[in-house]
């Protein structure tokens, strides 16, 4: 056999052992791009201090339990109600032989407050000394002062609130939108705006000094150091810091801040002339932090490798030669170089090749991970036999120091070239791990503005060449770059905690969610940045801080603000309504119980406002179905009963002797019941059911010795609302002037109130609901404090709505999108603007414009005037027809119906006067409003129109039934755009767009 035809077998023999040579190349896509997953940055939180869950220190009603404490189901003893009935009529016996004081028969009886109740509890009341007792009315609720009759009834009225004003001061309360920068004091009449820091009782501190010192007590400590006394202290946490930081336009280098409340306005600026602590010149209060108010941010992060140059690849190492997986590989335009038992280098016809090194990638491709992603793609489609697949790194020399380069320097001057002339832009680098000896240099780059920011992100991934970040001209060496845009909100560490598990896993979730479509071949991942898709989430937290920031941050935006949604849902409470018994008395401590049982796993709030039990946690769920379970039967407490008022008439006391304790304990079966005289509390142990029977017995007896001392004059009452009768055992709300009303009605009034301003309900007393009235009713006790800021957002709005209204144009709201801040006159020179002090854009303090220079503000009205095609419309139509909504100043034109509107934002308002809701549940406001102060009546009784019109009258009640119909006004919305210039002369329907934006709606 010659040698040609011992190459010949050779061959054969090699093509019959190799069956891969002849199989067609499987081509795997290379649009589909791998990313490289997220490590998490989960912090392990913890409460730092336990916070014991109270209820309101001062009761109101018997609903208040003092003391509470769940026990284990105790055996239930047998009943004997005709036992209970003969001790009750023994006590009503001795309560008829009790005398009663001669001036009580005509003594003036004056309802009393929370307030007024606390004050003579704790500090007595000087009525010019006249006698009074301190009464609890069970029969409707009320807490009444006796006062000895001074001549008249008048007088002695008298008497008694010049009393009350020496020593209770109604101050006002404090509202501020989200993010603005000015306040809305509401006084209980007219809501008026507080520009200056100065006008409030509130300062914000530098808090070092304190910390420096290691004091215990805040108030004391600031007490000393101002001269002046401190009502209360809180320290400012990281989430409101930065939004101080974002108001005051400047870097505060991570110093603490306190928020201190004085007595007066007067001593906070004594404080602040006078005192040793660093005042900061902005206006701050409670609720001006929007818990739920989503910041974004932009940033880059870079990667630069200062080490020896070299070539980072992908060595493979085959069975035996194989040159279909050279084909494949180079058909996926991967030049596979053949390497030898020697390490060197093999040409193709070579047979003693087992390795392969690929190092020349596409850009797609820059880090290990996705390039052994993408070999093994081919591998597998390609069934390609491999013993091992491993990174590959070869050294090459080079002339270039990297670690001399000036990596500032690179990074300003790529970033200039991809900002356009349009963008603001400016960025903040800070650089890490920068050292003699280190290799590695990691740059972060943060984008002030996000409009810019995410500019010049999105140029740099779309360029083919500047992602490179090269150090100099001719290095092909790659930066690794990470775009990042986040999106956060502020949290309370107690609803972190709460939400640990569930936070974990919806993290696991994220950062595995783009390599799951990238393993399902997902088109998603074809996008020409998908390379850089990667989610997570993003906290962060400082020690001694109640609250941290939490959010989702990552590539893509879309992504990461889809998955914003989902972290909301997750940090939003479950609420349940239709749980009225949950909501006062036992119940209630049975649902606040089940922290304690769930802990760090649950929290619950009892939102008396919406009338819901509200949970989060992780243990949500099973919370609820346990309160479903809920029974007053089964469940047992261990509390204690005051004997005193306002829970009950101090007479009871004498009248709870140990005979009649235990014959009571014995007749409703309760296993623990004693009356501590010395606290003068009675000590129960026993069934909700039992603890219910027992307060009917113990205010029956309280009653009765209120008849005796008043001589029958009990009296009864009702809800001035709804006319239900109000007696202690239903749920009510004691109003500062001392009159009660059932808690649906109290929430009813409070949610339709008009601009903060509501009266009592009650016929002769007429006075101004106080705000701290307002904000119990809408806040409850124990209320999360993430939710407060939220819940009176409709109860800013209206005050800030009726500040503009009744400001004659003197106040105006900022023109800057999204803006909550307010325009303002001010006399002075017209040359020296002024500046939002939420956004802090300059306009005119005369005509409240954007800055005019050169121009007068008459001239300047006529410049920025209607554009001729819209004034022609307005003259046609009468501009009296037209008005601006005054939620979003949309054009909005009334064709025909009542005043009732309804703007396409989602605004209703009044046509007449601009008042307006921005949602509507249950009676609409509007139309009580327009009944109540137009007189215009939107029910119509079809029986009370004139015996002619019987067309209109049939088609009343064809429509609306037997009786009433409401208006359903068409309502024409011509939202004027200074860009739309459509001169369509096209024919459509009334209702279609026609070039104005205009379409018809009905109100309901």
């Amino acid at each position: 056999m010659n040698g040609q035809q011992r190459f010949r077998g050779a061959q054969a023999r090699q093509f019959q052992y190799n069956p891969n040579w002849r199989r067609s190349v499987q081509i795997v896509s290379t649009r589909l791009r791998m990313v490289v997953e997220y490590s998490s940055t989960l912090r392990d939180v913890r409460l730092e201090k336990k916070v014991k869950q109270t209820f309101d220190p001062f009761p109101r009603d018997r609903n208040h339990l003092q003391e509470v404490q769940l026990i284990s189901s105790s055996s239930r003893g047998r009943q004997d109600l005709e036992k209970l009935k003969r001790i009750q009529n023994r006590l009503k016996e001795r309560i008829g032989r009790m005398g009663a004081d001669w001036w009580m028969e005509t003594a003036v009886m004056y309802p009393l407050g929370p307030e007024q109740i606390q004050k003579i509890e704790k500090e007595g009341i000087n009525l010019q000394g006249l006698s009074y007792k301190l009464l609890i009315n069970h029969t409707d609720a009320t807490a009444l002062l006796a006062v000895k009759r001074c001549q008249t009834e008048e007088l002695t009225t008298k008497i008694i609130e010049t009393a009350f004003s020496q020593i209770i001061e109604h101050q006002p309360v404090l509202l501020s939108e989200p993010n603005s920068g000015y306040a809305i004091q509401m006084c209980g009449e007219e809501p008026k705006i507080i520009e200056d820091p100065r006008d409030t009782k509130y300062a914000l501190v530098f808090d070092e000094m304190f910390l420096e010192r290691g004091a215990t007590d805040a108030t004391i400590f600031y007490g000393y150091e101002t001269g002046c006394k401190i009502v209360s202290t809180r320290a400012i946490n990281e989430p409101e810091s930065r939004l101080i930081e974002k108001r005051l336009g400047k870097d505060m280098g991570s110093r603490p801040l306190r928020l201190l409340k004085f007595e007066t306005p007067n001593s906070r600026n004594c404080a602040e002339r006078f005192g040793k602590v660093e005042f900061v010149d902005i206006f701050y209060c409670d609720t001006q932090f929007g818990y739920c108010t989503p910041q974004e941010s932009v940033a880059l992060f870079l990667k630069f490798d200062l080490g020896q140059a070299r070539r980072d690849g992908i060595e493979i190492t085959l069975p035996r030669s194989n040159e279909f997986a050279v084909k494949a590989f180079r058909l996926h335009y991967l030049e596979a170089v053949r390497i030898n038992v020697y390490g060197e280098t093999c040409r193709r016809m070579e047979g003693n090749w087992k390795k392969l090194i690929i190092d020349d990638f596409p850009r797609d491709y820059p880090t290990t991970e996705s390039r052994l992603w993408l070999i093994n793609r081919i591998i597998q489609a390609n069934n390609i036999r491999v013993e091992s697949i491993k990174p590959y790194t070869k050294l090459v020399d080079d002339c270039f120091d990297r670690r001399n380069s000036d990596v500032i320097k690179v990074i300003a001057e790529k970033l200039r070239w991809h900002s356009s002339d349009e963008d603001d832009a400016s960025w903040k680098v800070v650089r890490h791990n920068r050292g003699p000896n280190e290799e590695v240099e990691y740059v972060d780059i943060h984008f002030d503005q996000l409009r810019s920011g995410m500019n010049i992100v999105n140029s740099i991934l779309i360029s083919p060449y500047s992602f490179l970040f090269e150090l100099f001209n001719g290095d092909s060496r790659r930066a690794e770059l990470i775009p990042c845009y986040r999106r956060t909100i502020a949290v309370s560490r107690v609803i972190r905690v709460a939400l640990d598990h569930t936070i974990r896993q919806f993290d696991y979730d994220l950062r595995t969610h783009f390599t799951k479509l990238t393993a399902s071949g997902d088109p998603i991942m074809e996008q020409r940045d998908a390379a850089y898709y990667r989610l997570r989430i993003h906290e962060e937290w400082n020690d001694g801080s109640d609250a941290g920031i939490i959010g989702i941050e990552g590539w893509s935006p879309d992504a990461v603000r889809e998955q914003f949604q989902n972290l909301e849902g997750i940090l939003k409470p479950k609420a349940f309504g239709g749980c009225l018994h949950l909501l006062s008395g036992p119940g209630a401590v049975f649902a606040k119980s089940l922290e304690g049982k769930y802990r760090d796993a649950l929290l619950v709030e009892l939102d008396k406002h919406s009338e819901e039990v509200k949970l989060i946690g992780d243990a949500a769920e099973d919370a609820w179905r346990e309160l479903q379970g809920y029974s007053s039967q089964n469940t047992s407490i261990r509390c204690t009963i005051p004997a005193y008022f306002p829970i009950l008439n101090h007479g009871i006391r004498y009248f709870l002797t140990s005979d009649v304790m235990e014959g009571i304990r014995s007749a409703l079966g309760l296993q623990y019941l004693v009356h501590n005289w010395e606290k003068s509390v009675i000590e129960f142990e026993g069934t909700v059911a039992g603890y219910e029977k027992l307060m009917e017995v113990l205010e029956g007896v309280s009653q009765e010795i209120l008849m005796k001392e008043t001589e029958g004059n009990g009296g009864s009452g009702v809800c001035p609302t709804c006319l239900v009768p109000i007696d202690s055992t239903m749920d009510f709300y004691r109003f500062q002037c001392g009159h009660v009303m059932c808690r649906q009605c109290a929430n009813n009034m409070i949610s339709t109130m008009d601009a903060g301003k509501v009266k009592c309900a009650d016929g002769e007393c007429q006075k101004f609901v106080s705000p701290f009235d307002v904000f119990n009713i809408i806040f409850g006790s124990g209320s999360i404090r993430d939710y407060r800021t939220s819940r009176l957002n409709t109860l800013i709005l209206k005050c800030k709505a009726a500040i503009l209204t009744s400001s004659e144009g003197k106040i105006s709201e900022c023109t800057t999108t999204d803006c909550p801040g307010l325009r303002i006159k001010a006399n002075g020179d017209p040359l020296l603007y002024k500046s939002c002090t939420s956004c802090h854009q300059n306009y005119c303090r005369n005509c409240l414009a954007g800055p005019h220079r050169g121009h007068s503000c008459e001239r300047w009205a006529e410049l920025q005037g209607e554009e001729p095609a819209m004034e022609e419309f307005l003259n046609t139509i009468g501009k009296n027809k037209v008005k601006k909504c005054p939620m979003c100043s949309g054009l909005v034109e009334k064709t025909e119906g009542c005043s009732h509107m309804e703007c396409k934002c989602g605004c209703h308002f009044c046509w007449r006067c601009l008042y307006y809701v921005t949602k509507v549940v249950g009676p609409d406001p509007v139309y009580q409003h327009m009944k109540e102060e137009h007189g215009e009546d939107p029910i119509v009784d079809p029986e009370e129109l004139a015996a002619e019109d019987f067309a209109i009258q049939g088609l009343l009640l064809n429509q609306a039934g037997p009786r009433h119909h409401h208006h359903r006004p068409a309502v024409w919305h011509r939202q004027m755009d200074d860009s739309s210039d459509d001169d369509s002369d096209d024919d459509s329907d009334d209702n279609s767009d026609d070039g104005w934006g205009i379409r018809a709606e009905d109100v309901e």
